[in-house]
């Protein structure tokens, strides 16, 4: 880099900041190309289809009757989930013939999760729980495969897991890490924590199942910041060039609509809630 002479003015000065901008290396140079190319596809078709699935009857016929339709993958367990009303539907694709229906929920169900079960809270036998959110409720049922295999019958475990929700705050995404951790996120744009875990009675003879709704972005929550440095669980957000602690963004934050939840538990060995 040349040197600039004190004695320089300030358009002489500019001109060499300017020029030495123009030599610096576009780092992008190599990747331009004056010439186009031209795709050929051999008349050969780009897509191809590999096999058909076909949706059991029952699944179909409930579509008819009602207008207020969601559906899911859980690769997890092999299953596509079929959210109907306040129904839900969850269909075995590699055994399309199995599938299950839950129709005792009593509310119109907004979102469905399937997450890694705690294993210190079931029996060795439950790999996964099914949680379910309605317009009023958030409901956790427990999954057990026959011989531990997820494309055999799955049977659900109503458990007693249940907390109650504001109708005004619509559940859009409910995800969960391998340690069993449920977070959920609302179309308000605030996301919580879905705690649950059994507590001994004072008699020591029965569990207490016990659940509860810990906010991680609402500003009047103080269990964002323990969440965060006991857990080691950030909640970011993507502002310009930048990600940034929910906690020093402004207040309007919570009001932009959640689109998607995503855990990343690779980073620095670190586990990161985007």
């Amino acid at each position: 880099m040349s040197a600039i002479i004190s004695t320089a003015s300030w358009g002489d000065l500019m001109e060499s900041c300017l020029s030495h901008d123009e030599c610096t290396l576009d780092l992008f140079e190599g990747l331009k190309t004056l010439e186009n190319g031209i795709y050929h596809n051999e008349e050969r078709n780009r897509l191809r289809l590999s096999s058909e699935c076909q949706i059991p009857t029952p699944i179909i016929e409930a579509f008819k009757n009602n207008n207020v339709i969601s559906i899911g993958v859980f690769e997890s367990i092999n299953r596509v989930s079929f959210a109907i009303g306040d129904k839900l539907y969850l269909w075995n694709y590699i055994s399309e013939k199995r599938w299950n229906s839950i129709t005792n929920i009593g509310s119109q169900i907004t979102c469905v999760g399937v997450i890694k079960a705690k294993s210190e809270i079931f029996v060795k036998e439950i790999e996964y729980v099914l949680i379910i959110a309605t317009k009023t409720d958030i409901i956790l049922t427990a999954l057990e495969f026959a011989n531990d295999q997820i494309d055999n019958d799955m049977k659900g475990h109503e458990t007693k897991f249940k907390i109650s929700i504001n109708e005004t705050e619509t559940v859009k995404k409910i995800i969960g890490n391998n340690n069993g951790r449920i977070f959920i996120g609302f179309e308000n744009g605030n996301v919580s924590e879905f705690k649950y875990w059994n507590e001994n009675s004072w008699f020591g003879t029965t569990n207490i199942s016990k659940c509860e709704l810990i906010s991680l972005t609402s500003p009047l929550s103080s269990s964002l910041s323990s969440s965060l440095s006991t857990l080691s669980y950030k909640m970011l957000d993507y502002v310009g060039h930048k990600l940034l602690p929910t906690n020093l963004l402004k207040s309007s934050y919570r009001h932009k609509p959640i689109c998607d939840l995503i855990i990343n538990e690779n980073i620095n060995n670190d586990k990161w809630l985007f």
